[in-house]
């Protein structure tokens, strides 16, 4: 029996194969990536410019978050209520607290 006549084992050609289609998957996602992946070239970097009123909105936001002031039971409570046509409301109150607000945010609620 010569060399050239001998069969190679199923497993090794299974092997092979695998490592085969393993390396075509890997170089197909390494051009998929490379496609997709802006280089630092081709990226624009713009400068970013945060308004006065934006950092007094984030500083608002900032504090109602941390006060402690929400209280999810009430607004349960409140919601049910509505739902059940059992919420009183006062308008003139409701009125008031609409013009409050209006003159808190100033110049942020016109357009």
């Amino acid at each position: 029996m010569t060399i050239d006549k001998v069969q190679p084992n199923a497993l090794s050609v299974a092997r092979e194969a695998k490592a085969d289609a393993l390396a075509a998957r890997q170089q197909q996602s390494a051009a998929v990536q490379q496609q997709t992946t802006p280089r630092s070239a081709d990226v624009a970097v713009l400068p970013v410019k945060v308004s006065a009123a934006a950092k007094e909105m984030a500083q608002a936001v900032r504090q109602v978050a941390g006060d402690g002031a929400f209280d999810q039971k009430k607004v349960d409570r409140i919601r049910k209520e509505i739902l059940e046509g059992r919420f009183p409301i006062d308008e003139e109150r409701l009125a008031r607290k609409f013009m409050e607000l209006e003159n808190e945010l100033g110049e942020l609620g016109r357009s």
